[in-house]
């Protein structure tokens, strides 16, 4: 059994032992931080909606449109090669021209234009 003192924030809790002798003990309550509350929900839907925007633009891109939430968009002509690069929240998209194909790639913000040139060139 257990009871609540309001005015103390903490938890009594009535224990009996096996030689029937009622133990009492009490629990500090930690009162939750209202701005630790508000600074959690915050980055939570934060972190969610990029994931979310990251995953509805790669949807897009597999069906050969354009992303939607394109923070940057480059585009480099050199010679016969065409580089197309959007950067978003968290992820960069490449499509990549040259006279015999067309490579598409989808990925992290770590990703660099001469890494992709050398793929699409394998």
């Amino acid at each position: 059994m257990f009871n609540r003192d309001k005015n103390k924030n903490e938890i009594i809790i009535k224990k009996i032992n096996e030689d029937n002798v009622v133990e009492v003990i009490t629990k500090n309550i930690k009162t939750p931080n209202i701005f630790y509350i508000v600074l959690k929900t915050i980055l939570s839907i934060v972190v969610i909606s990029c994931i979310c925007m990251c995953f509805i633009d790669y949807l897009i891109t597999v069906n050969n449109k354009k992303p939607i939430f394109c923070l940057i968009e480059e585009t480099n002509n050199k010679n016969d090669d065409h580089m197309y690069k959007c950067t978003g929240f968290i992820y960069k998209y490449y499509i990549y021209k040259n006279n015999k194909d067309v490579f598409k790639k989808f990925g992290g913000l770590w990703l660099d234009d001469k890494s992709i040139i050398k793929e699409a060139n394998n």
